[in-house]
């Protein structure tokens, strides 16, 4: 499984008064042709991907248009969002399209306040980067 993972994307953000709108605009296009170029099967986005708690209208509408043309340009696709600080106060409602697709594939979108998730064959753990050194210091790997 190809596997692509993201974050900080900060949709939104002004850089000392500078509208990166056509960087950010720039990157889901990338982001678009590289899912569908590499094959990707899941895209797992962790967090902030906007820069405010309060994202702009221009934002989401940015997010959601890209998550619509990334699922009709990859029926296959399976994305995993999880938020970030920034957002937090984002109500799940907005990431309806997901919610959508999966009915329709007798999958489910889940609000989960655990850090493990269990399978068959792996472990995940999430960990907040804060805590990587403690959790993870007598290990070869690290977050």
């Amino acid at each position: 499984m190809k596997i692509l993972h993201t974050a900080d994307w900060h949709l939104g953000q002004l850089f000392y008064e500078y509208d990166r709108t056509y960087e950010h605009q720039h990157f889901l296009n990338w982001m678009r042709g590289t899912l569908s170029s590499e094959n990707i099967e899941a895209l797992l986005i962790s967090g902030d991907i906007f820069d405010l708690s309060n994202p702009s209208a221009a934002s989401i509408k940015m997010f959601y248009t890209f998550l619509n043309q990334a699922v009709k340009d990859n029926p296959y696709l399976q994305i995993i969002i999880t938020a970030g600080n920034h957002d937090i106060s984002i109500p799940t409602e907005f990431y309806s399209i997901i919610k959508d697709r999966q009915k329709r594939k007798n999958a489910s979108l889940e609000e989960r306040t655990g850090t493990r998730i269990y399978s068959e064959i792996s472990q995940l753990i999430f960990v907040h980067y804060s805590q990587g050194k403690r959790v993870f210091k007598n290990k070869t790997a690290h977050v």
